[in-house]
């Protein structure tokens, strides 16, 4: 693990070499724009895998009281980051979302759930019935809630209400190789103190070696977004809402205000 950025009101940068020594953060402020250097975490030096530094960052940052969205690329990471997570902080159970989890065959998945629920921690992915997803939805949003931290994909940054007052992402690529675009970037980073949620948010993000900190800094971090273009501009609407629909049900499902929400977002911007 190389580097840790970070922006969103907050911009930090985290250099590998400054964090085997003391986990020196270089940032820019968001407040004047001056870049700062910050001491802010020791590493735990195991295998030199993202856990070495997610679990301090995010232990440092729920101290401060935070609650904390982790995303990774797959749903298998999703596991087993929050997995590692609720085994290393020990959280008090989020007992209001065990109680609502809906009951009946439960699957792998389900139980899991459970198991990370009950040292505050959770994931959201594909895997989980489209009920569990949305107790763990509420609850994170919930005014008094146990529910500190959420291992999740970015299925939870589209359309889904669900900020956060720090978050930290772990990788940007998608299955194939494809990279993440710079709004997709943005847009997880913008869970990160939502207006009537947190005054003040912070984002971090991890580079996997000191090869890519420059271009995952010039390249995302500060870099300005893409100029929206629509997918469907010549698309027929019966063809994009099916389409939809299916992708839907592929995803483990949504509910029809979600899938309205999201032919609203895509048309509009077509028009």
């Amino acid at each position: 693990m190389g580097a840790c950025f970070g922006a969103q009101r907050d911009q930090f940068l985290w250099m590998k070499d400054w964090l085997l020594r003391d986990g020196t953060f270089r940032f820019i402020d968001g407040d004047d724009g001056t870049e700062r250097r910050v001491p802010l975490i020791r590493p735990d030096y195991g295998e030199g895998k993202s856990r070495d530094w997610v679990i301090p960052l995010v232990r440092k940052l729920v101290q401060e009281g935070k609650q904390v969205i982790v995303f990774r690329e797959t749903t298998g990471e999703t596991r087993h980051c929050a997995r590692y997570l609720a085994e290393a902080l020990r959280l008090p159970p989020a007992t209001d979302a065990l109680d609502a989890l809906p009951t009946g065959d439960p699957t792998r998945a389900s139980n899991e759930l459970r198991e990370v629920l009950a040292h505050g921690v959770a994931f959201h992915n594909s895997h989980l019935h489209r009920e569990e997803r949305l107790v763990i939805e509420e609850q994170f949003r919930a005014p008094k809630t146990d529910v500190r931290v959420i291992a999740a994909t970015t299925t939870l940054a589209m359309g889904v209400n669900t900020p956060a007052s720090a978050v930290v992402i772990v990788g940007l690529t998608h299955p194939g190789d494809e990279p993440y675009s710079v709004a997709e970037y943005k847009n997880l980073a913008g869970r990160a103190g939502r207006l009537g949620f947190a005054e003040r948010g912070a984002s971090f993000l991890l580079a996997p070696d000191t090869m890519a900190e420059h271009g995952l800094w010039q390249g995302y971090v500060v870099a300005a977004p893409e100029d929206l273009t629509s997918r469907f501009l010549d698309a027929d609407p019966r063809t994009l809402i099916m389409r939809v629909l299916v992708s839907a049900r592929a995803a483990g499902g949504m509910s029809s205000e979600e899938i309205v929400g999201f032919l609203e977002s895509k048309l509009s911007r077509a028009i």
